[in-house]
């Protein structure tokens, strides 16, 4: 008589994984799975998936992740979890993960902001590298996973293409300013750039330049159905550098909407839209505009 065979149960995060990998093409399960647990503080396992917890991730990505991206990454979650087997905490992982499709707002830097964090002299190897990488991003509108890539040995007559990270098409030319070339020829640039930081590093190193540089008005802004205030500097993460990228361009009329689409790689133009954010000038014109008349 044979001996029987022992079947290994998968854990959450093994079918999630495979769940993922045989649903959907272009995205990565280990990429929401460590999200979640950025966004936690706990590993993704079933007795972790409570209203609290998955309240905290959705809310990490609204502040953290592009609304698309926000919301796929949502989307798939709750997916698996109505299929699931598992048995976790959660009795509101539906609504908690249907995230409103009304933007989230999203703060920019303007151009003195940008100049306050260029001044900024690094403390430490992360700021150094942080401060660096960020100007990048700034400077092209490339997304930090990309910039991340980019390095002077690539790039050709001022020109740098590439494929994008995130969504795996490739990318039209990236022009690359002499300044940018600078900092990829910088010494202590390159040899920071093969060794990385983790991106919880990276996003707190933005927010402590930010802050310590005098960035630090309360704003307003709109977040998950409901408006949060806090310091300015505390809504800056990898992804503001490429959203002030876009706004200020926009705002200073500097490219037309349909190249500043092209510059970020979008699909369409109402995807930049959602990127881009009125000055404060344009707010003041526009209310200008609505009070210069009025009805005899």
């Amino acid at each position: 008589m044979g001996k029987e065979v022992q079947m290994n149960t998968p854990t959450l995060k093994e079918s999630f994984a495979d769940y993922v990998n045989s649903t959907y093409k272009n995205c990565s399960p280990k990429s929401i799975i460590e999200k979640f647990k950025e966004a936690t503080g706990h590993p993704f396992t079933e007795k972790n998936m409570t209203d609290y917890n998955l309240s905290k991730f959705a809310k990490w990505l609204s502040e953290n992740r592009s609304p698309g991206t926000a919301r796929t990454y949502s989307a798939i979650l709750k997916a698996f979890l109505n299929i699931s087997d598992f048995e976790f905490p959660s009795k509101k992982y539906r609504k908690i993960l249907s995230l409103d499709r009304d933007e989230p707002e999203t703060a920019y830097l303007d151009e003195d902001d940008i100049r306050k964090f260029l001044s900024y002299k690094p403390r430490t190897d992360s700021e150094y590298y942080t401060q660096r990488l960020f100007f990048i991003c700034l400077m092209t509108g490339c997304r930090k996973s990309d910039g991340m890539l980019i390095t002077a040995n690539r790039v050709r007559n001022n020109k740098f293409t590439y494929v994008a990270k995130k969504t795996g098409k490739k990318s039209s030319e990236m022009y690359i300013p002499d300044s940018v070339l600078d900092v990829l020829n910088d010494k202590r640039y390159k040899e920071l750039q093969k060794r990385g930081f983790h991106e919880t590093t990276y996003n707190e190193a933005v927010r402590t330049i930010c802050k310590n540089v005098g960035i630090t008005d309360e704003v307003t802004l709109y977040k998950c159905g409901e408006y949060v205030t806090k310091p300015k500097y505390a809504f800056f993460a990898s992804h503001s550098a490429r959203r002030s990228a876009a706004t200020n361009m926009y705002n200073r009329d500097a490219a037309s909407l349909l190249n500043i689409s092209k510059m970020l790689g979008h699909t369409s133009i109402a995807q930049t839209q959602r990127y881009i954010r009125c000055s404060e000038g344009d707010t003041e014109a526009m209310m200008d505009f609505k009070t210069s008349f009025k009805l005899e």
